[in-house]
């Protein structure tokens, strides 16, 4: 017996450094190689001929929504309109889009007022019923600033009719702290990477980001638009797109400047709710594994499997380290192996940074970040996996309503 659990232990050990080396190799590997595959270059770019709904859905936004606004007015596009919805506000933000709208005589846009706050979700799903009439739907945030040319680059990869849904790259604008620096290298490095890579890989993204997707309307009128019952409605909706016969791909071409969490208690309810949402995704989902088996869709929900299993062994691994040290004072700690993570990450961030082309604007300043980014990411991952399962254990589930999220500001 004892054999049998040290021989358990040594396995958990091993997965705990093992795992984050090959995903941070494979994600690197197929980031590089998806470079070869974008298939839109910026001397592509063209005007939309298409009908395009750009659509926002907000709550309590007063403090950020005329930058937005101002973002917004200033796309010189044809066949596009604009249609924010307000999820029943309490403060000034329906009032400073009135004032907007009014000073700029702005009669591309369409405010609708929500007499209930219900969520994101909900929100969207009345306007998408009641107002959009466009070929395609732009979804953003309120704090999203998006590229003047993401529209048409997210427009020019709807070549299928069975590509349902393309979402671009958020790029963290605000960097004033340590945490809003780290969580703009994350998504420079780390999110951009693995969409890149699970696009090479997979065919196939785990999620859109919804703070930038453009979605085919009747590819959301077939899915029955978003659950309102989601945590996170944008992983959600990719695979119910996937459910459908329907494509979702990435353009990181197509670019939206973000305002991110600055706070560590905005930020881990941030990651927590993000997990809760994949959680709920994977169980919704788990049928494709043992059912109908899609090689690609597989892939993607084991590797988040396992990643919930590395959090485990990592407690295990931890918890184990603790109770050698107590027992006899040593701290048993293996230089090669931090080593090469310490190795291994400054390549894949490197890899990141000659891939975002400066499209990030990062400094030397920023870089400041990178010797503890690899605890930063992992650490993180591991307490929303952790977190999420213990809240889904409890019956923690999407609500319907928010609240405004920290923006950093």
């Amino acid at each position: 017996m004892t054999g049998l659990i040290q021989g358990i232990s040594n396995i958990l050990d091993g997965y705990t450094l093992v795992y984050p080396l090959i995903m941070s190799i494979g994600w690197a590997i197929g980031a590089i190689f998806f470079r070869q595959h974008v298939q839109n270059s910026t001397d592509e770019v063209t005007l939309p001929s298409n009908t395009i709904n750009i659509m926002i859905s907000v709550f309590n936004e007063e403090a950020i929504i005329d930058d937005t606004l101002t973002a917004l007015y200033q796309l010189s596009l044809p066949n596009v309109s604009f249609v924010i919805v307000d999820d029943f506000s309490t403060d000034n933000t329906v009032e400073k889009i009135k004032n907007f709208q009014t000073e700029y005589d702005w009669r591309a846009l369409t405010l609708v007022e929500m007499s209930q706050n219900g969520g994101k979700a909900r929100a969207l799903n009345y306007a998408l019923k009641h107002v959009n009439q466009a070929e395609f739907v732009l979804v953003i945030d309120a704090d999203s600033i998006i590229d003047p040319n993401a529209v048409e680059y997210l427009l020019a990869e709807f070549d299928q009719a069975q590509i349902g849904a393309v979402t671009g790259k958020p790029v963290v604008r605000n960097r004033s702290t340590i945490l809003g620096t780290l969580q703009s290298f994350e998504y420079m490095t780390t999110i951009d990477g693995i969409k890149r890579a699970e696009s090479y890989l997979f065919e196939s993204i785990m999620s859109v980001s919804g703070v930038l997707v453009m979605y085919r309307t009747e590819a959301l009128e077939a899915i029955d638009f978003f659950d309102v019952n989601a945590m996170t409605e944008d992983i959600d909706v990719t695979w119910k797109l996937y459910q459908h016969g329907y494509s979702v791909k990435y353009s990181p071409n197509a670019i939206s400047y973000i305002l991110a969490p600055e706070t560590i208690k905005g930020f881990l309810a941030q990651r927590k709710r993000w997990a809760i949402g994949g959680v709920e995704v994977l169980l919704k989902n788990l049928r494709i594994i043992f059912k109908h088996p899609d090689t690609f869709k597989t892939f993607l929900l084991g590797e988040m499997i396992m990643g919930h299993i590395w959090a485990w062994s990592l407690a295990f691994s931890f918890v184990k380290l603790i109770f050698i040290y107590l027992a006899t004072g040593e701290l048993i700690a293996k230089i090669t192996v931090l080593l090469i993570y310490i190795i291994l990450t400054m390549v894949v961030s490197l890899i990141g940074l000659v891939l975002d082309r400066h499209a990030s604007q990062f400094t030397l300043r920023d870089l400041r970040v990178w010797p503890v980014f690899y605890v930063f990411y992992w650490g993180g991952n591991f307490i929303a996996s952790i977190s999420s399962e213990i809240a889904i254990i409890f019956g923690q589930k999407g609500n319907g309503t928010w609240t405004s999220p920290d923006r950093g500001i």
